[in-house]
């Protein structure tokens, strides 16, 4: 079942989506969506696991606001850090996406005492800025034969032309909570795996307490390619965190 709230960061009203469950477990979910993904997006991964939580739909995208300006990262941590605190009490996982990924990253380091686990689907420990003119061209891709400009604006994805580049290797052993990384494996899709073996090596030699899990049957898109695989390993990582 699902519950749509509204959260305000300044003046820009965020839409999220409260995920409601019968058996909900001990630490809720918080899903951080990828560049063009609304909170909708999740409704699949909370119905597999059965498990409590909240996405959100960041400026731009699907029924929040749409700003002339701020669309870096401090803008999209800080829609984070206002949803979460109006509608999620205490501690729980960040999940987060592609680009939302990135996102995740900051307001674990900002935050370590909400964040109990954080798990990071194919995504290397960096905020990149798009190449000037990029916007268009990687906003014309579809979503099962749909536009993904369905689901965000335009404005958003040029945002991220301005956006404002962060390495946060250096960073990573400071996050002390269980992190889980997912990585595709194939480059043969239209969009490619991100983490690739140096990425992966990296997250193993920096942070404390890491996993690393691939999948052998996807690119960057792993919650598309395998939903069934992608929800069974995240639940599993939910589950040890509720015993911890």
């Amino acid at each position: 079942m699902r519950r749509d709230i509204f959260a305000a960061h300044g003046a820009v009203r965020l839409h999220a989506i409260c995920w409601e469950a019968p058996a909900p477990g001990r630490v809720p979910l918080v899903v951080s969506p990828g560049f063009w993904e609304p909170a909708e997006m999740a409704a699949d991964l909370f119905a597999r696991l059965g498990r409590r939580g909240l996405s959100l739909s960041y400026r731009g995208r699907g029924a929040s606001d749409t700003p002339d300006r701020g669309y870096d990262l401090d803008d999209h941590v800080g829609d984070l850090e206002c949803v979460v605190d109006a509608a999620v009490p205490g501690r729980f996982c960040l999940l987060g996406y592609s680009r939302g990924g990135a996102y995740a990253l900051e307001y674990a380091l900002r935050h370590p005492e909400r964040v109990a686990g954080l798990i990071l689907v194919d995504q290397p420990p960096v905020h990149n800025v798009w190449p000037k003119g990029s916007a268009a061209q990687r906003s014309s891709m579809t979503y099962r034969g749909e536009p993904v400009l369905n689901f965000f604006r335009l404005r958003a994805a040029e945002g991220f032309e301005t956006s404002t580049h962060r390495d946060f290797t250096p960073d990573l052993g400071r996050i002390a909570c269980p992190v889980l990384v997912l990585r595709g494996l194939r480059t043969d899709v239209p969009v490619a795996a991100k983490v690739d073996d140096r990425v992966a090596a990296v997250y193993e030699a920096s942070l404390p307490r890491v996993a690393v899990v691939s999948f052998t049957g996807s690119g960057h898109q792993i919650p598309l390619d395998e939903p069934e695989r992608y929800a069974k390993v995240v639940g599993a990582f939910l589950s040890a965190l509720d015993g911890e």
